[in-house]
């Protein structure tokens, strides 16, 4: 930069600085000190002095990283579960479209050459008999002009060629030699009937392929995607409907009412034990509908709509207690259900296209309201009930493959059925038990359960929910007025206190944390 002789231009001062004006934290000369008139000046030493023997600065630094630290995270985040997510899922779909727009065009190439053939056969079959005529007509006037080099003449084999001869000639010789352009289809014909359709054809595919990729083209995402809501809890009540609870300053907003058109209001529903909001729309399921809220529409409403594949069960349109998740991509898993009895089907449901696909693998034990996990490319089916029974199995679904294995069996603790979550970090399993408020870990590597300190009360609709930001678990039970929270790292539990419309946790609730 270069420097005015007479005035001190930033930090690029004509003489030396041994002053720090604190009102507009630069540093000062014996020359600008006149433009900081009426400011709080200090002596640098002062200054040098306040910040290395209180560490003032080192903590402000430290302050600073920490707060750069958890941007970067929460960057890297939002490119992970959003940006790239978005990106995969866009590639993957223009990929598939433009695949098909590509069959399309194979098909109808196939189906104008097949046309051309087809023309060029029938002219190929006229042109052979037109020749076929010619080549007659050639041979007759051939026999006339021998009979004339003849020595041995026939007379009334001569007269009747000449006859022939002259039929032929009163036909003209045009109209018998010459293929006709009215009822020949030459190749102007081809150009002028196929060659339009193709640029028909050509034009809608441009048009398809166009709208394809409008509708699927990537956007600039930082400034599109809003920063996720912190320390709101969502829940649906069958007496309520659905209400936004922060945690907070323990203020309550009802969203939309359970009067509402296709409000999801069903006795022993049970969906507790479904926890899925994906880019803030919640999907619930039951029996043979789904029920999808967009929480961004400004006017908020349920749409509902059945199933439209009817599920191998006996009676589908009675099936429930169902048990969902998200893999984090484009499906959500329904897993089990019970109709008159627990069930081993396997549905996924896909965001996209809202249509649910009944997969082949079937559960390896019927039932229904289990605890779901997701690590990766699987899902852990914790517990569940079968019919009448409480289940102390841990299956795993491989989403890749859809093959269902056990991982474990504990015939030594009783009863836990869903009040379980599997945590990847540490790679173990917590369980709650259904009538005993017992609760441990479980180490599938080791095999060994560890006992830890045990809520207050449980009960068999209880459902524990992992927050992997604060490494804590969060429990819904049934029949509580409170959300129990454990801590991990303490193995302490406390009680967060709702102030909700209807206090008591039920479970036909749905609950969504959005720390989690």
């Amino acid at each position: 930069m270069e420097q005015d002789g007479n005035k001190c231009i930033d930090n690029v001062h004509i003489k030396d600085c041994d002053l720090f004006c604190k009102s507009c934290f630069t540093l000062v000369c014996g020359k600008c000190f006149k433009d900081h008139k009426g400011h709080e000046i200090t002596d640098i030493d002062d200054i040098v002095k306040l910040l290395t023997t209180n560490n003032a600065l080192q903590l402000e630094i430290d302050e600073l990283e920490k707060r750069k630290l958890l941007e970067k995270e929460t960057n890297d985040l939002i490119f992970q579960t959003k940006i790239k997510e978005i990106y995969d899922s866009q590639l993957s779909q223009l990929t598939n479209q433009f695949r098909t727009l590509h069959d399309d065009l194979h098909i109808k190439e196939i189906e104008l050459k097949r046309e051309l053939k087809s023309y060029f056969e029938d002219n190929s079959e006229m042109y052979y008999t037109t020749i076929s005529m010619i080549e007659n007509e050639l041979e007759n006037s051939s026999q006339i002009k021998s009979f004339f080099n003849s020595s041995n003449m026939d007379k009334l084999k001569l007269m009747e060629l000449y006859q022939q001869f002259k039929k032929s000639l009163s036909k003209g010789v045009e109209p018998s030699s010459v293929i006709s352009t009215d009822t020949l289809v030459d190749s102007k014909y081809y150009h002028q009937s196929l060659l339009p359709k193709f640029e028909e054809i050509s034009k809608q595919m441009s048009v398809l392929a166009l709208k394809s990729y409008r509708s699927t083209r990537l956007k600039p995402m930082y400034n599109e995607i809003p920063q996720p809501e912190r320390n709101v809890l969502y829940r649906f009540n069958q007496k309520s409907g659905l209400e936004r609870y922060c945690l907070k300053t323990g203020n309550c907003d009802i969203l939309i009412p359970h009067t509402a058109q296709f409000s999801p209001v069903h006795n022993s529903s049970y969906l507790l034990f479904q926890r899925v909001m994906i880019d803030q729309v919640i999907y619930l399921f039951y029996r043979n509908k789904s029920y999808i809220l967009d929480l961004k529409e400004k006017d908020l409403e349920w749409v509902s709509r059945e199933f439209n594949i009817k599920v191998s069960v006996a009676k589908p349109e009675s099936l429930y207690c169902y048990s969902s998740i998200y893999d984090g991509k484009d499906h959500i898993y329904i897993i089990g259900g019970y109709a008159h009895t627990s069930v081993g089907n396997i549905l996924r449901f896909n965001i996209r296209t809202r249509e649910m696909q009944e997969l082949g693998t079937k559960l390896l034990v019927p039932s229904d309201t289990h605890s779901l996990t997701l690590d990766g490319d699987f899902i852990y089916i914790i517990g569940g009930y079968n019919t009448d029974s409480h289940l102390n199995r841990i299956d795993r679904l491989d989403l890749r493959d859809h093959s269902i294995v056990n991982i474990a069996i504990l015939a030594d603790i009783k009863n836990f059925h869903a009040g379980a979550c599997y945590v990847p970090k540490e790679g173990v399993f917590y369980l709650l038990s259904v009538y005993e408020p017992i609760f441990f870990k479980y180490d599938p590597n080791t095999k060994k359960t560890t006992p830890l300190e045990k809520p207050t009360k449980t009960n068999y609709c209880s459902i524990l929910q992992y927050d992997d930001n604060a490494d804590l678990l969060y429990l819904y039970r049934n029949g509580s007025p409170f959300i129990e929270v454990y801590n991990i790292e303490n193995n302490l539990w406390s009680q967060l206190d709702l102030k909700l419309s209807e206090p008591t946790i039920h479970s036909d609730d749905y609950f969504y944390l959005n720390n989690i």
